[in-house]
């Protein structure tokens, strides 16, 4: 399913991401369990190839390290490289068009991103946050949800759907 998405695109993807998670900092830190750079790592790596889902997860990881509540020095960046590049890989297996697909999907991807990050914490210092186990699955679902709802939008935007009704 390797398709060319301009760099342009992904830019504006960037800035908005970037702006959505300033915004959620600032005004609702609840909605920071939603992991906005990870639905938009997902759909890069989805529909390109393995190389701009490495590039890019990796610009979007860093982003939401900086943008983040805790700095995490670059972990989040090493986890969106690496499921941006798997993510690139796992597109020409698996084909899915059903909204629930994706959520689950997308919502056992969040987990794994979690459990990277988690462990790469405890690798380098701090140790496990409190409450890991719950913080994760709540963020896997809401991630999952909004994740599902954003491939579905912006699909619709990239792909509408033509009408060859006119066509004799």
């Amino acid at each position: 399913m390797s398709q060319h998405m301009p760099p342009g695109e992904v830019l504006v993807l960037l800035a908005g991401c970037t702006l959505l998670q300033i915004l959620f900092a600032l005004y609702l830190p609840f909605a920071l369990l939603i992991d906005l750079p990870l639905i938009v790592t997902l759909y890069i790596g989805w529909y390109t190839g393995p190389i701009n889902g490495a590039l890019w997860g990796s610009v979007f990881g860093l982003m939401r390290d900086v943008t983040g509540v805790l700095p995490y020095w670059g972990i989040n960046g090493i986890s969106k490289t690496l499921l941006g590049f798997l993510t690139a890989y796992l597109s020409r297996w698996v084909f899915l068009e059903s909204l629930l697909g994706r959520i689950l999907l997308i919502a056992v991807v969040s987990l794994l991103d979690g459990l990277l990050v988690a462990w790469l914490l405890n690798l380098f210092g701090p140790g496990w946050p409190d409450r890991t186990w719950q913080i994760l699955l709540q963020q896997a679902a809401g991630t999952g949800l909004v994740g599902g709802a954003f491939f579905r939008a912006y699909d619709h935007y990239k792909f509408p759907e033509k009408d060859f009704t006119q066509i004799r």
